[in-house]
């Protein structure tokens, strides 16, 4: 599947909750008919006010990814998430912190609200933000930032649902999308801005997620095993200036170069394509 291509805005934030960095969009703006944070009281403990809550994962501030992650639809869950946003507090002053992880957008007769969340695995509370309002941060308690990670890590990211967001996906050793891959070695070697998302298996079925934004001229790359209880969970982001190719009896073998950043030190980037 071919991505949008678009003026790619970077935006510099220290990180509050893991890591710092600078992330690149390539997303259209959330829809402008959001409802504001101010009416989120209207949302009463067994009211049944949303049909379904959509989770993304987030790749920029202020806009929503549109290649769907997972859908929610038991009344439970949904309550829960907005429960979890009811409880909120707010935090004082201007926020400066790190990329989303999540998009959220819960959906109420044909209205929708869309937050950013930021949910990890090691911290105990977790925070929101209003999309249309990223400036204005929300902490979430630990008791609802434990139900939230019950429910979206629970989440099951398929690899019928990979291929169709248009990941390059690596499912044991059997690859989807290796078009897409070729395409986007073109346009850096033209200097041409993109993006793609690899997705990797591991043999328990969890996803690994490989971000590679390319602004025309570095390219930010973001390793997250957030989402595999088995694998040792981290989320790092990297910059760096090329992809090299190496051509072995396996396949060809493509590795990041020019680094900055833990990767550098640490690489976690690695494909091999027969």
């Amino acid at each position: 599947m071919k991505r949008d291509k678009a003026t790619i805005a970077v935006a510099v934030v220290a990180f509050a909750f893991v890591m710092a960095g600078c992330t690149f969009s390539l997303k259209q703006p959330a829809s402008n008919n959001v409802v504001p944070h101010e009416l989120k009281q209207q949302y009463q403990p067994g009211d049944t006010l949303a049909e379904q809550v959509t989770v993304s994962r987030s790749l920029q501030f202020g806009t929503v990814n549109s290649d769907v992650y997972g859908i929610l639809k038991q009344s439970d869950e949904i309550m829960l998430v907005i429960e979890a946003l009811q409880g909120a507090n707010k935090i004082e002053g201007m926020l400066d912190v790190r990329t989303p992880d999540y998009d959220i957008i819960i959906e109420h007769e044909g209205s929708q609200r869309a937050v950013h969340l930021w949910l990890d695995p090691v911290m105990k509370t977790s925070m929101y933000t209003e999309v249309s309002d990223t400036g204005t941060g929300y902490t979430i308690s630990s008791a609802d930032t434990e139900k939230l990670k019950e429910i979206i890590f629970g989440i099951t990211y398929g690899v019928e649902l990979a291929v169709k967001n248009g990941d390059v996906v690596n499912a044991l050793a059997k690859w989807h999308n290796v078009d897409v891959w070729e395409e986007f070695l073109g346009n850096v070697k033209s200097k041409t801005a993109d993006e793609i998302h690899v997705t990797s298996y591991t043999i328990e079925g969890g996803a690994i997620f490989q971000d590679l934004i390319f602004d025309g001229q570095n390219i930010a790359y973001t390793f997250d095993s957030t989402h595999d209880a088995y694998e040792n969970q981290m989320k790092q982001l990297s910059f760096c200036s090329g992809i090299a190719t190496n051509k072995t009896d396996e396949g060809k073998k493509y590795t990041l170069s020019g680094f900055s950043g833990k990767e550098a030190e640490q690489p976690t980037f690695s494909m091999r394509i027969p």
